[in-house]
């Protein structure tokens, strides 16, 4: 079974807002999902995402279109044209950012994605970071071209607590990645039976990097199609009913 990452909640738009999209839509049979991109995990202080290259492939690579911001004045917010209720991977790139890579599936009609739900990550800002796991039985290395990294945080990390995790890289490499809750004090440390706040792993082969968890009877399974230099960004997953 296969669950895909909730990620890209979304907000149906209502009539009357037709700023937001082109004209004629219906008649393609695409539909439009509108949002702003952000630096980041979520803050609430957080600058954009802007001038760079947002693309929608299919679960393959295959291109599908590339994301636009059409407004001047508001940067960072971004359009895409879509086919609706399709299984999609989004790439984010721009200088001086970390590249990244999403799962999701589009929406069933026009809408916005929550601000947060989508993001890239500002290199000065988040590398100290992910550097600050270099040396603890882990090499954190280059994100260079024949390189991923892997950033994943469950929705639930009660739900995830004593997750069985599997990850395997582009090359069929199965990974060791590390898993992370949260103290009282807000730190990290590591989770063994405790709930499950992120999963990191680097030095990653790109191409299809695969995540399998389970829990008891609930389990989870989704696959990023990873270019080099990008942190596989897989965020609020959520665990599925095993059929």
């Amino acid at each position: 079974m296969r669950a895909t990452p909730s990620l890209l909640v979304a907000l149906p738009l209502l009539a009357g807002c037709d700023l937001l999209w082109p004209p004629s839509t219906e008649d393609t049979g695409a539909i439009t999902w509108t949002g702003l991109v952000i630096d980041g995990p979520y803050t609430g202080e957080n600058g954009v995402f802007s001038g760079g290259s947002f693309e929608v492939v299919d679960p393959d690579g295959a291109l599908l279109t590339e994301g636009e911001e059409p407004w001047a004045d508001d940067p960072g917010a971004w359009r895409i044209r879509v086919p609706p209720d399709t299984p999609v991977a989004i790439h984010l790139a721009a200088e001086g950012m970390l590249g990244a890579v999403w799962r999701s599936t589009t929406p069933a009609s026009d809408a916005i994605w929550f601000t947060g739900a989508l993001f890239a990550y500002d290199e000065g800002e988040w590398m100290p970071f992910f550097e600050q796991f270099d040396g603890e039985g882990t090499e954190v290395g280059t994100l260079g071209p024949d390189r991923c990294w892997f950033w994943g945080a469950p929705d639930d990390p009660s739900a995830w607590a004593g997750a069985t995790i599997t990850l395997t890289d582009g090359a069929g490499r199965v990974a060791d990645p590390l898993l992370f809750g949260v103290d009282d004090e807000g730190l990290l440390v590591p989770a063994t039976t405790g709930p499950l706040v992120h999963v990191l792993a680097f030095g990653l082969t790109p191409g299809d990097v695969r995540l399998q968890a389970t829990v008891g009877d609930r389990a989870f399974d989704e696959t990023w199609p990873a270019r080099g230099a990008e942190v596989i960004t897989a965020w609020f997953l959520a665990l599925s009913e095993v059929d």
